[in-house]
């Protein structure tokens, strides 16, 4: 086999990489990632500039739709019985929780989750770079079944800061304990 031959016959056997296509968004065929425009059609086809932008813009707008606003949580679908001991007092002089509250939502991500969020207040008399929240659910006996941290930042005497977070969904949880650890 010739050189010529060798080459030809590389060429040939070569198949499209799936991870290189895409579909037109007005006709529908298999075009390169990189086409400015379809060759089927001529459609124009967006940037991968613009593409990236839309895919982040739509992560943010889904995230502002469903982070809870600021305030109790509220969910018809999600009530809970359940208690939350979220601990008022001061650990070590630095801060305490002033506002905790958390909503069960079994449909959330994949197994579900505990949406927890609590509001803090440093009670040092200095700036505080961080003030650390743990969250920890149990089951009916008493038993830890998931455990959470966060931290409320950058906060001056008497300044209250947000934490927000999540624990694992399992079903059985009788009570979230929200308290600021140092």
């Amino acid at each position: 086999m010739s050189t010529g031959q060798k080459w030809k016959s590389k060429i040939k056997s070569r198949e499209p990489n799936e991870k290189h296509l895409t579909n037109c968004m007005a006709c529908g065929k298999k075009i390169s990632k990189r086409a400015k425009q379809c060759p089927n059609c001529g459609e124009k086809t967006p940037s991968s500039f613009m593409r990236k932008l839309l895919y982040v813009l739509l992560v943010l707008l889904g995230l502002l739709i469903f982070w809870p606003k600021d305030g109790v949580y509220e969910s018809a679908n999600y009530s809970t019985n359940k208690t939350s001991s979220g601990s008022n007092k001061p650990t070590k002089n630095i801060g305490e929780i002033t506002q905790s509250s958390f909503v069960s939502d079994p449909d959330f991500g994949v197994d579900g989750a505990i949406i927890w969020k609590a509001r803090v207040k440093n009670i040092s008399p200095v700036f505080q770079n961080s003030i650390k929240v743990e969250v920890t659910s149990f089951d009916k006996n008493g038993n830890i079944l998931d455990t959470d941290i966060g931290y409320a930042s950058s906060l001056g005497p008497a300044q209250k800061g947000s934490v927000k977070g999540f624990l694992d969904y399992y079903g059985n949880e009788e009570k979230v304990d929200i308290r600021v650890i140092k």
